[in-house]
């Protein structure tokens, strides 16, 4: 066990350690109209690393690159090669299923899989921010709940319980 854990454990009084940690974090940046992210997917076994370039106002992947820094075997790399295969792809309803068709299953790596969907999640709110631009968002924020939802429902019918239809 990591010593600092134990010194925090222990001036805190918790009880139990944790023996796994997983971790994936994404960071986006925007330029000339698209998103670009960096993003990692971290535990004891794996250290995976991808970048993908999204276009803001059709929501299409252009660029799609992954890298395995740390696996625990020498074929999880073969994985890889799916990557660019999702280049071309539409953020929109449906597009979950695709990348688990294309990056996960029998001869995918759920953890690339699983990062990538991560990443897609992360930008999909960030391409639809363009089509917000013609509200005035210091008059909405200033509107009651109710309305603001109904404002947003449009763009984000049933991706959540409050913009279920």
């Amino acid at each position: 066990m990591a010593q600092w854990w134990k010194k925090y454990a222990e001036s805190r009084e918790i009880k139990s350690f944790p023996f796994y940690q997983r971790n994936i974090n994404i960071y986006a940046t925007q330029e000339n109209g698209n998103v670009l992210t960096r993003a990692s997917f971290v535990d004891p076994g794996h250290n995976i690393q991808l970048e993908l370039k999204v276009n803001l106002s059709n929501k299409e992947i252009l660029e799609a690159k992954a890298e395995m820094i740390h696996v625990p075997y020498k074929i999880c790399n073969k994985t890889l090669a799916e990557v660019s295969r999702i280049i071309g792809l539409r953020i929109e309803h449906g597009i979950t299923q695709k990348l688990t068709d294309i990056i996960g299953g029998a001869s995918g790596c759920a953890h690339l899989c699983e990062l990538v969907i991560s990443t897609v999640k992360c930008v999909a709110p960030l391409t639809i921010g363009s089509e917000f631009r013609a509200f005035d968002w210091k008059e909405v924020a200033n509107l009651p709940e109710e309305e603001i939802i109904q404002l947003m429902k449009p763009f984000l019918k049933n991706t959540c319980l409050a913009f279920k239809e």
